[in-house]
């Protein structure tokens, strides 16, 4: 069966222009290079050192004994210099076949051809500039175009047989083909279910021809779906980065979610999965230009480039996924020369070595985290991590990175036998297959002796079929295996770390941060078939991939200078602790610590420039500052920030650098100063502010992170979040004894509960979004704020205003028993609410003491204050225990429920942090009562002896009656609050 002539895009170039004949051309030997100024090089990278290619040609792997099959619109032109092949090599370029009745080349595979396989060879001697990632490998062009557009450049059509032809032969090294190692296809279309007779047919050679790594390009479509074949479930699905520390995912490379069909019930779900499985350099690369008639370039068509004949020239500023896809291909071919070649390697008896469910995973499992990857991991209620899309939409399981996959792929676990789990090593690689409704147990042989980040990579294929005979492919079923991991404790996995359950994808990737000290397992599960047509699936194969890594620490003392350079390049960071000299080192990996050091100067400022990515920040020895520069950001890992011990000066982030959260974290001050963080926060995680000494911590930009914000340190230091609590903040918890948290003016807008668990919250601003104030054991509310719907348990104490003063309650408040209300008065005659008068609540609901009972009593802690700002504690100005007082203590809009005076303990002597009511009261005593919506302390005088009955009638009739207002202050109160 044939399909009708489809339309599609050679992956859309972003930006093409030649280098023409006499124009000045990069200062620089490599295919990658920053953008050209004046005809000039601003700064140049090869980019196939990026993706850690370098030992493996250091080595002598050129992909010499590997076939890499390139298949696209048209056929790479070999006659460019970049594809000389050296005296007496026996590996060069063939074509197998070109469907275009022009038979013409074509410009977008000759470059493609220059990544995979460009020997760098010019005649004479080899240069950086033509150098591809596998330099000796065999390379076969496919065309499979059958028009080219004239009025649209990079776009062509095909028929069902111009595809099939060409992907069944590499596949399968039939039809006068040779079978290919790896298959790169960097072109696309729109099918985001993957259920075109094409796509079928394409994901069934793969799973049936499973040596045979099948490598495509994302697109170049921004948020729109990742394109066809990407789209497909049995390839390599390859987005681009960029920037200059090739951690930045590229604005225009594909990450919609892709969808999924389910042919038993007709349904499709829309937006179910992740369709990029991996990242590469993919922006302003320097590339082969093939300039003669060529498809989208022809005589007449209109013209990205000029046409002259052929010669040697090149494109520079190129960018897309095109050339990302083989980066990633050309990698695969070397990591096979070297399992086909190396004898110590030694992989060429393991069966399922070049299984590409184990490429697959090994790769993916290397990959290095990038700016602002996000899976969707969120820890649970049982405090596991886990998540329903294992992947990060625009980079996958993020940047290409052939050195730590090499860990995995040779020197770690190398396929465990029988049919999976056993005793794993921190890296390596295992075939296996697992039972419908089983799992497969994997045990670390040891504990982690430090902490580790834990990258695990699950790939198993769709269950669709290829028939050689009619040509057609077939939808047969598809399995839900997921990932687990796992603490280990007496031998047997035992807590549940973090789970990868992608229901509609056959990929699951975990990226974890692990504490030392433990051992922990990995666990693969056959949960069920989301459909099957055959029916009678009994279990599943899978390439499953770990490494567990610890983190690197990188320095950067200023030295002689007290201003540096933080651009993911700069080669003014090392190894070696502050004093030292060591080697320098860039910053490309994202999974550094790094220490910054003011060394023999008194301060020292770091400019970040662009988006960095960094494990955490250590500020240490001086006073250390990082400024931005108009895009400078940091995307932080689980590190977060330190302030060490040792710094001599206050430390600062600048407003001006944007931090980005990509999981849980700790910021902590360890020294006497203080440490400021001015940053506006974004990203994902919790935020832990421990003040661990004397210095504070000061939060001075605006927190909108998607997770909470806990103070716990153990020093004795007030720390400050002045800056704007966003919506998307989960919740804040006090959460220490000696360590007062205080939330700034401001309306903040989060919606999450608010836990006084210990210590004392002052809240200065307005969280009355906040759907619960929980005032637990051991904590203390105070302030002069807003807050919404609250709740004093017991052993929990309210305190309004920083003084003598009032808090609003903008909702419902709750006492229950055993609750403290600590109230403060200074002057009897000066006003409710006021720091010359007394505490009050004020409240815009209901006052509910519904749950107290005379078993259960809610207490009244009364202290009398000689003096304010600040509080001393000693007898209350002009109180006169001769005369009655009534003081309202709580205003309500709504009304007092549950009300009985003996349900309340009023204290008078030091209880709960209070000093007590110091005045005398010569007989007189306090009680509670209702006037109206309020509630009001009462002060009754000693009940006069009969003979003074006279007189008491007489004062008491000439007495005046005080009421006494309500009102608000805002002053300092030195009370455990």
């Amino acid at each position: 069966m044939f399909h009708a002539p489809r339309r599609w895009l050679a992956a859309l170039l972003i930006t093409v222009v030649p280098v023409a004949p006499g124009r000045s051309q990069p200062a620089t030997n490599a295919f990658y290079a920053a953008p050209i100024v004046g005809g000039q090089a601003e700064w140049v990278v090869f980019a196939n050192d990026v993706v850690g290619w370098r030992p493996f040609a250091n080595a002598g792997f050129f992909g010499s004994s590997t076939v890499i099959a390139n298949i696209e619109a048209g056929l790479i032109w070999p006659g460019h210099e970049v594809f000389i092949r050296p005296p007496g090599s026996t590996n060069g370029f063939a074509a197998f076949q070109n469907t275009n009745a022009l038979n013409e080349y074509d410009f977008h595979a000759t470059m493609v051809g220059h990544v995979l396989a460009g020997s760098g060879y010019n005649g004479s001697g080899y240069t950086f500039t033509g150098l591809g990632m596998a330099p000796q490998a065999s390379v076969v062009s496919a065309g499979i175009a059958t028009d080219f557009s004239t009025n649209n450049v990079g776009s062509f059509e095909t028929s069902y047989g111009s595809v099939v032809t060409a992907y069944k032969a590499l596949f399968t090294g039939t039809g006068g083909s040779v079978r290919a190692d790896v298959i790169n296809s960097s072109w696309g279309g729109y099918d985001p279910s993957a259920e075109s007779l094409e796509a079928l047919a394409l994901d069934g050679l793969a799973a049936q021809n499973p040596n045979t790594s099948f490598v495509v390009s994302a697109g170049n479509s921004d948020v729109s779906p990742v394109g066809w074949p990407a789209s497909g479930f049995n390839n390599i699905g390859v987005g681009s980065v960029g920037s200059p520390n090739f951690l930045v995912p590229s604005a225009f490379s594909s990450r919609g979610l892709d969808d999924f069909y389910n042919p038993v019930t007709g349904l499709t779900v829309v937006d179910a999965r992740v369709g990029v499985d991996v990242s590469a350099p993919g922006e302003v690369l320097y590339l082969a230009a093939y300039l003669g008639d060529s498809g989208g370039i022809g005589a007449g068509a209109p013209s990205l480039v000029q046409q002259p004949p052929p010669t040697n020239l090149y494109f520079y500023n190129m960018d897309g996924t095109s050339f990302a896809a083989p980066v990633v291909a050309g990698g695969i071919a070397v990591l096979k020369d070297v399992a086909n070649r190396d004898a110590m390697v030694n992989l060429v008896g393991i069966t399922n070595a070049q299984d590409s469910r184990v490429v697959k995973s090994v790769v993916m499992a290397g990959a290095i985290e990038t700016v602002g990857w996000n899976n969707a991991q969120s820890r649970g209620t049982n405090g596991a991590m886990s998540t329903a899309m294992g992947l990060d939409p625009a980079t996958g399981a993020g940047s290409l990175d052939l050195g730590r996959s090499s860990d995995a792929y040779f020197f770690g676990t190398r396929d465990i036998g029988g049919s999976g789990g056993g005793v794993i090593a921190d890296a390596g690689w295992d075939f296996g297959s697992v039972g419908l409704h089983g799992t497969n147990d994997y045990q670390f042989g040891a504990a982690f002796s430090q902490d580790v980040e834990l990258t695990v990579s699950l790939n198993w294929f769709a269950g669709r079929a290829f028939d050689m005979d009619t040509n057609l492919g077939g939808n047969l079923s598809f399995a839900d295996l997921n990932l687990e991991v796992w603490e280990v404790s007496g031998g047997s996995l035992s807590a549940l770390v973090g789970r990868s359950a992608t229901l509609y994808n056959n990929s699951e990737y975990l990226r974890l941060d692990l504490s030392g000290g433990k051992t922990y397992g990995l666990r693969v599960t056959f949960d069920g078939m989301v459909f099957d047509q055959t029916p009678g699936v009994t279990s599943e194969s899978y390439g499953l991939s770990w490494i567990a890594a610890p983190y690197d620490t990188l320095y950067w003392n200023a030295g002689s200078t007290n201003a540096g350079l933080w651009n993911g390049l700069a080669a003014n960071w090392n190894t070696s602790p502050p004093g030292i000299s060591g080697t320098a080192e860039s910053i490309t990996k994202g999974l550094d610590q790094l220490v910054i050091s003011s060394g023999t100067n008194n301060s020292a400022t770091v400019t970040v420039s662009g988006s960095q990515l960094a494990r955490g920040l250590v500020l240490q020895d001086g006073m250390v500052s990082l400024a931005g520069t108009n895009s400078g950001s940091i995307y932080l890992q689980t590190g977060g920030i330190t302030a060490a011990a040792g710094i001599s000066g206050n430390s600062a982030l600048q407003s001006s650098v944007s931090l980005v959260l990509s999981g849980d974290q700790s910021w902590q001050n360890s020294s006497a100063y203080n440490l400021q963080v001015g940053s506006a926060v974004s990203g994902t995680g919790d935020v832990s502010i421990k003040a661990e000494s004397g210095g504070s911590i000061v939060i001075s930009g605006p927190l909108n992170q998607l997770g909470s914000i806990v103070n716990n340190g153990s020093g004795t230091a007030t720390n400050t979040v002045s800056g704007l609590i966003g919506a998307n903040v989960t919740g804040v918890t006090q959460d220490s004894a000696t360590s007062k948290l205080v939330i700034g003016a401001g309306i903040h807008s989060y919606t999450g509960i608010t836990t006084v668990a210990e210590g004392n919250l002052v809240v200065s601003g307005d969280i009355s979004s906040s759907t619960l104030t929980s005032v637990q054991a051991g904590g203390v509310l105070s302030g002069s704020g807003t807050v919404g719907n609250t709740v004093i348990l017991a052993g929990g104490t309210g305190s309004p205003g920083n003084s003598p003063g009032t808090m609003t309650i903008d909702g419902n408040f709750a006492w229950l028993g055993g609750g403290n209300y600590n109230w403060q008065i200074h002057d009897v005659l000066g006003a409710a609410g006021q720091p010359v008068g007394w505490d009050l609540y004020n409240v815009s609901g209901v006052l509910d003491l519904s749950a107290l009972t005379l078993g259960s009593r809610f207490n009244i802690n009364l202290w009398s204050l000689s003096d304010t700002g600040p509080d001393v504690s000693g007898d209350a100005d002009n109180f006169d225990y001769s005369r009655n007082y009534a003081w309202t203590i709580v205003a309500t809009t709504m009304g007092v429920t549950g009300f009985d005076a003996s349900y309340f303990n009023i204290n008078t002597g030091a209880a709960n942090g209070t000093a007590g009511f110091s005045n005398g009261l010569l007989g007189g005593g306090f009680s509670l009562r209702v006037d109206g919506n309020n509630l009001q302390l009462v002060f009754n005088t000693a009940v006069p002896e009969p003979g003074t009955w006279a007189a008491a009638a007489v004062l008491l009739a000439s007495a005046l009656v005080v009421r006494y207002r309500r009102g608000s202050s805002v002053s300092r109160r030195r009370s455990p609050r």
